[in-house]
């Protein structure tokens, strides 16, 4: 995910520089906050996995 700050990689959930080389065309108009707190995304993401690993 692109923001005006970079790019927010969603496997490692770091802030990295802009790089051409991902192809991504789009950008959040959303600023990286590595201190806030997302809880309802973190219930989500944790139901995900759990039901994937039953599968």
């Amino acid at each position: 995910m692109r923001e005006p700050r970079g790019t927010f990689d969603l496997r490692n959930f770091g802030l990295r520089p802009h790089d051409p080389a991902d192809f991504i065309t789009k950008m959040s108009g959303a600023k990286f906050d590595h201190r806030a707190e997302f809880l309802r995304w973190d219930a989500f993401i944790g139901n995900v996995v759990v039901g994937l690993a039953l599968v």
